[in-house]
């Protein structure tokens, strides 16, 4: 019987080993898994400023060409009473700055 006994303890002993084992092993992947939602949430947020950068860039693009347009290409004036085009010129490109039309 000493044998029975004996085979029964270290049959406990290592149940109780692989108990604590499967709980070490289910912690693990608890923190995996906070990890990967950490991770995705942390993926979201770059994405979205890749989003935000992109959407500046596109709108910085687009005033900086309304902008040089505006200089470059000029604007429509009244100057006494008569329809004058005028025109922005950059000291680099001289030329007239008003054109009667």
């Amino acid at each position: 019987m000493d044998a029975g006994v004996k085979q029964s303890a270290q049959a406990g002993e290592s149940v109780q080993k692989l108990a604590e084992s499967i709980a070490e092993t289910a912690q693990a992947a608890t923190q995996i898994a906070a990890s990967s939602q950490q991770q995705m949430a942390g993926m979201d947020q770059v994405a979205q400023a890749m989003e935000n950068i992109k959407t500046a860039s596109t709108q910085n693009v687009t005033s900086t060409n309304r902008g040089c347009g505006q200089k470059h290409w000029g604007t429509r004036a009244q100057a006494d009473g008569t329809d004058v085009h005028v025109q922005g010129q950059r000291a680099e490109h001289g030329g007239p700055g008003l054109l009667k039309q």
